[in-house]
């Protein structure tokens, strides 16, 4: 139980420092200071959970119907449709489109990717 809670809570911490980072970049979010950060990616998770999990439910006979062919593309079409939402809900937390947030999601995806290889083994 304590584990789990630890893993979260790294792993939320980690979700800010990627805001924060990805903010850095000037590709079309603004953050507004790692409080917000925080902010922003406990709402982020939540509204993943919620809506996120909705959509690949919606989007599950597409990936029948394509033998998965475009699965990655669905998914990173739900992580943009899930940070746009996001920036709706979360003052201060602004995605300046939907282009933008496709290109967000996609550095996301990059860090998430980059920090699991180091992060990952640690918690196994």
């Amino acid at each position: 139980m304590i584990e789990a809670a630890v893993v979260f809570v790294v792993v939320w911490v980690l979700s800010a420092a990627a805001l924060m980072i990805i903010d850095r970049l000037e590709i079309g979010l603004s953050v507004g200071g790692f409080q917000r950060a925080i902010v922003a990616a406990l709402v982020l998770a939540i509204v993943d959970l919620l809506l996120g999990t909705a959509l690949q439910l919606v989007a599950w006979p597409i990936e029948i119907l394509t033998c998965g062919l475009f699965d990655w593309l669905i998914t990173w079409a739900i992580a943009a449709i899930v940070l746009y939402v996001t920036s709706m809900l979360v003052e201060g937390f602004e995605i300046a489109s939907f282009l933008s947030a496709v290109v967000v999601a996609l550095v996301m995806a990059v860090l998430s990717w980059f920090t699991n290889l180091f992060i990952g083994p640690l918690f196994g």
